[in-house]
């Protein structure tokens, strides 16, 4: 299987022999406010979901006498 993608990756990624893509940057602008917005969303829900599970755990070995 290597060696049959080896073969074709130039034609899949460059398209046939003879025929030259023209290569265009995207264009935008970066949008900073709505990373960050993301990344506190990624954050926090990723600090509750640890906190939850660690509790969850401890809450089943204590409350109910689930072993460690």
């Amino acid at each position: 299987m290597t060696l049959l993608l080896l073969s074709r990756l130039n034609i899949v990624l460059d398209g046939r022999i003879g025929q030259r893509r023209t290569r265009a940057l995207p264009s935008g602008n970066d949008d900073w406010p709505a990373f960050l917005r993301l990344t506190a969303v990624v954050v926090v829900r990723s600090i509750l979901f640890f906190g939850l599970s660690s509790f969850l755990a401890l809450y089943f070995i204590r409350q109910l006498g689930a072993s460690p």
